[in-house]
């Protein structure tokens, strides 16, 4: 085993070069339903912060959901109705929103997302879909979502996807940790690896005690993790990290085509 080289996207080091990030999208206005909230807050004399608990997400993230930078989760909605749906005027905002509010901002978020073509020719495109689609969630709440278990006879397949994931998390001003799978963790390299947004795992197939231990207890925790590995899910020999990785993650086989329209008709050949 060799000592931890941990990669992280997502938060700025004195060693980085200090440049602005732009917003993800350009500030319309905050949704009707945030508004009808703020009111609820101020009347109960509530912190952004407690109104932020109730509804099960960061302040940080409230305040995107408030300056019309990130659309409301169905997580968020959900608590909303829970929490604040004796008022009449809490249900018109929700269907209001629904209707009117977030099917603008779903299409704009997505647009300016990670896509499919920055991932390599070599995967099918429905499975280049699925890790973009995975990727386009995370921002939109804090609710559980599982990982994914990408496995591929590629080393150097994995190797990319690993790479663009990381970018793809940090551009969404959300913080990834990368580490190998058979590296040893000092007590820093697991805190961060442990509260990071994303952990990515490159070649699970060689995890290490203290690496397997990590992702258990994020599996326990429900923080989405990505692994990646030469082998199969079902084929690994270690049996707590076999169950850890198939309640945690959702298996990605990136070798197979998964559906006909991956496929071309070769033209036949002239005789």
């Amino acid at each position: 085993m060799r000592p931890a080289r941990v990669v992280e996207a997502g938060r700025r080091t004195p060693q980085c070069e200090r440049s602005r990030t732009p917003p993800p999208l350009r500030v319309t206005h905050a949704p009707l339903l945030i508004n009808e909230l703020e009111r609820i807050r101020r009347e109960r004399g509530w912190a952004v912060r407690e109104l932020a608990h109730r509804l099960g997400v960061s302040p940080k993230l409230f305040y995107n959901m408030r300056r019309g930078y990130r659309p409301l989760s169905v997580s968020t909605l959900s608590a909303v109705a829970r929490d604040f749906g004796a008022d009449y005027r809490v249900r018109e905002a929700v269907m209001h929103y629904l209707a009117l509010e977030y099917p603008t901002f779903g299409r704009d978020i997505l647009r300016n997302g990670p896509s499919t073509s920055e991932l390599p020719d070599s995967i099918s495109y429905h499975n280049r879909w699925r890790v973009v689609t995975w990727l386009g969630r995370l921002p939109f709440g804090e609710g559980v979502q599982r990982g994914l278990y990408l496995a591929a006879s590629n080393a150097a397949t994995l190797s990319a996807v690993s790479r663009f994931i990381v970018s793809a998390v940090g551009r969404e001003q959300l913080r990834a940790v990368a580490i190998a799978g058979n590296a040893r963790l000092s007590a820093s390299h697991t805190a961060a690896a442990r509260d990071a947004s994303v952990l990515v795992v490159d070649r699970i197939d060689f995890a290490s005690d203290a690496v397997a231990a990590l992702l258990a207890d994020r599996a326990e925790t429900n923080r989405p993790v990505v692994v990646t590995s030469c082998v199969d899910r079902e084929t690994l020999p270690d049996g707590a990290l076999l169950r850890s990785l198939r309640t945690a993650t959702e298996l990605v086989r990136l070798d197979a085509v998964s559906s006909s329209a991956d496929t071309r008709t070769p033209a036949p050949r002239a005789r």
